[in-house]
């Protein structure tokens, strides 16, 4: 049971959140007394901490194609003010980190996350906002599961506020079983030489069987109309940041009318950011969409394509860990960096959770567990190889060592506490900030209801094979995410999945990594090109977004634009600066 809860959590890994995925833990002090209101009521922050921030909670209909029936939902808000005033000031711009389903309020609320926002992203005169997406961290109703006893299950928090008129329940039942396609056979060697083992013949069916009993769950306690599941789309968190916007205004005395949404988005933070400014072109203000989703895959769960540079971004890894030796990587062996690359397979090789499977070997379970766990842990190391490489050298030097003899002799938890060591030290001021809270099934509840239904639809062998073809890393994790959502019943009750773009009042900026492994560079300029006077920026990163990587040419074009509304021209690319290892 151990292993296939790791097994399931290393799957419900989203390769579009911004760090390594964690359960939720939302900290329930921080809105403890926080009167929720119909306009911005701004109270100082329940918790106590060096920097002083400000918290609201903003009373919205739960359901904006039926206004007025009666049931609300409650936005929290946190604060990191400006001392700006006057002239100086300039607006408010809101946030999102990612996932879907990291907490923008716990974003903010941390003091070194909202000042780097201040200083490298939007410069001065700016307050910085965060707010959680529907059903997600404090926000009313409460999407929970009720899965994992760190979720902090509240029932009064499950239903919105103001009457429980609509409670029928989503009655839709899930099919049991999978059929998995024969002959559809994970790759064992990526194009650029590393191995990563094949996963058993059965994982996908035990990871369709997982997703079915957390599926039920979230029916049971999410799947009413009253409730948080029908209501967890994109483009309902859309409508919620031009409400924020509009109190906002209000709130300073002025016009609702015409206000405007600034804003900056990381990964999924660009679907919420492309959504918006299909939505209400006329309400985009200064717009940076950092780490750009492909909103054609998006809304089709068809994400092969993605993940096309994650690959290329993880043999970049041999290369420098060789070139850098081992004083620097810990890793490094041999004469040049195939050699590195064969010590890698080597290790990989003794990993066969597949022969285990067709022996009947009980190791089958916990070998398919630490194989999701490996990649996982190599797929976060791409999200920020700058401050990552040198600790998943230490890891992959560790597991060598602690997987040499037979296998079993392996002491499994302490190769498991060795995969899972963190890859940068935090308590380095220097480097980016810690990982946010998530709820990994978060990014199903949304996503899934981001595209039409594909719910009781059988992924196909020639599907399988192009998702496992994809990438040897993270290929996987896009195959069961479609699984997910051809499992997952509850539909929104504002469906919309209209053709993204369109002319904004301001033009927006998106920025790309050369070697970003789950949002690759031309699909911000791609972008850019949907939406009438955007441009992109292209950044020599291997890197999920610019966020806290300190390439400076970046900041300043970041801030040019918050500050100044301009945007780069022809000038739109930016070298490499700091480099993995160095």
């Amino acid at each position: 049971m151990i292993a296939t809860s790791a097994v399931l959590l290393a799957l419900l890994s989203s390769a579009d959140a911004m760090f390594t995925v964690k359960r939720q833990v939302a900290r329930e002090l921080l809105f403890e007394g926080i009167r929720p209101s119909k306009e911005i009521e701004w109270s100082p922050c329940n918790e106590t901490q060096t920097v002083y921030m400000e918290c609201a909670r903003l009373i919205v209909p739960l359901d904006y194609q039926d206004p007025d029936n009666g049931l609300e939902a409650i936005i929290p808000i946190v604060k990191y003010p400006t001392n700006a005033t006057g002239a100086n000031y300039k607006g408010a711009v809101l946030t999102n980190p990612g996932g879907p389903g990291y907490l923008g309020t716990e974003f903010i609320y941390n003091p070194g996350i909202s000042s780097l926002i201040a200083n490298n992203v939007t410069g001065p005169g700016y307050d910085i906002l965060g707010f959680d997406i529907r059903g997600v961290g404090y926000s009313v109703p409460y999407g929970s599961c009720n899965i994992t006893a760190d979720e902090l299950f509240d029932p009064l928090r499950q239903n919105a506020t103001e009457g429980n008129s609509f409670t029928k329940r989503n009655t839709r039942r899930l099919k049991s079983g999978i059929a998995i396609p024969a002959g559809a056979k994970e790759t064992e060697t990526s194009p650029y030489g590393f191995f990563i083992p094949e996963l058993p013949p059965s994982f996908l069916g035990q990871a369709a069987a997982q997703a079915d009993d957390f599926i039920a769950q979230c029916i049971a306690y999410t799947g009413a109309d009253n409730q948080a599941g029908p209501h967890m789309n994109t483009v309902v968190t859309a409508t919620d940041m031009l409400w924020i916007a509009r109190a906002l205004a209000r709130a300073r005395g002025q016009n609702d009318t015409n206000a405007l949404v600034h804003f900056y988005g990381i990964s999924y933070g660009t679907v919420l950011g492309q959504t918006f400014a299909t939505l209400y072109p006329n309400h985009v203000g200064k717009f940076v969409l950092d780490g750009v989703v492909n909103m054609d895959g998006w809304q089709t769960r068809t994400e092969t394509d993605i993940v096309r540079n994650a690959d290329e971004g993880f043999f970049e890894f041999f290369k420098r860990c060789f070139a850098a030796g081992p004083k620097k990587c810990a890793f490094a062996t041999g004469m040049c960096y195939q050699d590195t690359i064969n010590r890698f397979n080597r290790m990989m090789s003794r990993f066969n959770a597949t022969e285990a499977e067709v022996q009947g070997s009980g190791l089958a379970l916990p070998l398919t567990a630490l194989i999701a766990q490996l990649r996982s842990t190599i797929l976060d190391s791409l999200y920020a190889s700058i401050d990552s490489w040198e600790g998943l050298a230490w890891i992959f030097n560790a597991l060598d060592k602690a997987t040499r003899g037979p296998i079993l002799r392996w002491n499994v938890t302490e190769i498991t506490t060795i995969i899972t060591t963190p890859l940068s030290p935090p308590s380095s001021s220097s480097r980016a900030p810690a990982p946010l809270q998530l709820r990994g099934y978060s990014f199903f509840q949304t996503a899934c209801g981001d595209a039409p239904s594909i719910y009781n639809y059988s992924v196909t062998p020639v599907e399988v094979y192009t998702y496992l073809k994809a990438s040897a890393i993270s290929g996987h994790a896009r195959l069961i995410g479609r699984v997910t959502c051809s499992r997952y019943s509850i539909r929104p009750k504002w469906e919309w999945s209209e053709k993204i773009g369109g002319k904004t009042k301001t033009p927006i900026l998106f920025f790309g990594n050369t070697l970003d492994p789950v949002t690759p560079w031309d699909d911000a300029v791609r972008a850019a090109q949907k939406f009438p006077g955007a441009e992109a920026v292209v950044v020599d990163l291997i890197a999920h977004s610019t966020f806290a990587q300190r390439n400076t040419c970046a900041v300043k074009k970041l801030i040019a634009y918050f500050q100044q509304g301009k945007l780069p021209g022809a000038n739109f690319k930016c070298a490499e600066e700091l480099r993995p290892f160095s």
